[in-house]
């Protein structure tokens, strides 16, 4: 009798790979417990495993050391993101950064009404699809009202999101940056006019199209009287932006204003230099302007070293 045909083609491929793998060890898990031994802060950026590094990391009760939490640019999900909000081990967090992590409405829900996150105090959302529904879900939670930093930067936030915000008490908030959002001066007279959030010391409004119109709603905000750092980068503020803020006395109290990427030139730097309202300004960036040399020695005869930019 004729021995029996031996198996060719995908089929015998599948028996080498199985009796190859037979005996192998199973794989590693994305993170175990010896990497956070003894550690507060874990910073894992970068990985395409958002998903499992998540489940994982939730599941291991080393992780309440954890005062700090970074992974970003992971591809969480809001699969991800509900896995860190449903731990009972992340009760110590603090600090949670998340951008570019691909973390919709649903997963800002998860994040900001989790009981399981008592301590956390500032979270970066920024170049996430979190969107005026994501906005919608931050306003009136209990997390909110204890934020000292929030990063909406690049979230597709319109002005119906920054309405939804300016709805919220934000009492503890220091930080808030809403760059690259485009939401034009619309949203921003809203977030000027409506805004409650009485301890703002740094506000973040690059690219949103700004241009010299939306100035006398910054310069003139009640909740932004108490700001020490403005950044305007990357909009379309011309020399007569520049000049009402020189006279801004709402925002006295500024010490660095970021004006780089913005249409101003000599008119507008020389205004800067001259201005009394600002007093305590001591750094200025200028980059990308089209400020010469001349508004530049203007500038740095009152600021010296506190100028950046040509």
């Amino acid at each position: 009798m004729r021995g029996a045909r031996r198996a060719r083609g995908p089929l015998a491929l599948a028996v080498v790979l199985g009796a190859a793998t037979a005996g192998a060890d199973p794989a590693p898990p994305p993170v175990s417990a010896a990497d956070l031994a003894g550690k507060t802060e874990l910073a894992l950026r970068g990985r395409d495993d958002g998903v499992a590094l998540a489940r994982a990391l939730a599941a291991l009760p080393e992780a309440a050391s954890l005062v700090a939490l970074d992974l970003g640019n992971t591809k969480l999900g809001d699969d991800g993101a509900r896995a860190l909000a449903e731990s009972p081990h992340l009760c110590a967090l603090e600090s949670l950064r998340l951008d570019g992590d691909g973390i919709g409405p649903a997963g800002v829900r998860a994040l900001l009404s989790s009981r399981h996150l008592p301590r956390l105090v500032a979270i970066d959302l920024s170049g996430n699809p979190v969107g005026d529904a994501g906005a919608k879900a931050i306003a009136g939670t209990a997390m909110a009202a204890r934020l000292r930093s929030l990063k909406l930067g690049f979230a597709q936030i319109d002005a119906a999101g920054v309405r939804a915000l300016t709805a919220t008490r934000f009492d503890q908030l220091v930080e808030l940056s809403l760059a690259d959002n485009q939401f034009g001066l619309t949203g921003v007279r809203q977030l000027a006019a409506a805004a409650r959030m009485p301890r703002l010391a740094t506000l973040v409004l690059d690219g949103n199209n700004l241009d010299d119109a939306a100035i006398p709603a910054i310069a003139g905000a009640r909740p932004f009287g108490h700001l020490a750092s403005l950044s305007l980068a990357s909009n379309r503020v011309a020399s007569r932006g520049v000049t009402a803020l020189a006279g801004a006395r709402g925002l006295a109290g500024l010490v660095a204003l970021d004006l780089s990427y913005n249409s101003f030139d000599d008119d507008g730097a020389t205004a800067l230099a001259a201005g009394k309202a600002l007093a305590h300004l001591e750094r200025v960036n200028i980059t990308g302007s089209s400020v010469t040399d001349a508004g530049g020695a203007a500038l740095r005869a009152r600021f010296g070293a506190g100028v950046t930019g040509p």
